[in-house]
């Protein structure tokens, strides 16, 4: 498996213009594998259905914390954070607008 260096997204082998390439489904990136000797393989078979759990919108389980938004002005986000880099860097901590839901990200 190969994820886009754009947006983290999985990268689906494709042939575009007969070039095989990974393609990034989200924002369009495709690398070009040529006649790589890796095997890429798409499968549809799918197991059972587990299922599936729908959120509304409103109800945010993140915490809260003073934080100014640069596009409303806003005082409060919400935040997590995620291990984007090696188990020996620091997390990133996303913070998100709690009232014009704008997205962004800290790095320490």
């Amino acid at each position: 498996m190969e994820f886009c260096p754009e947006c983290g997204t999985l990268l689906v082998p494709e042939t575009v213009d007969d070039q095989k390439v990974l393609k990034c489904k989200k924002c369009g990136m495709s690398k070009d594998i040529g006649n790589s000797r890796d095997k890429y393989v798409v499968s549809n078979v799918m197991g059972e259905k587990d299922n599936v759990v729908v959120v509304k919108e409103e109800v945010v389980p993140y915490p809260t914390t003073k934080a100014n938004c640069k596009k409303c002005g806003n005082a409060e986000a919400y935040y997590y954070s995620v291990q984007t880099r090696g188990g020996d860097e620091s997390e990133t901590v996303y913070m998100t607008c709690t009232k014009c839901k704008h997205v962004w990200k800290m790095t320490s």
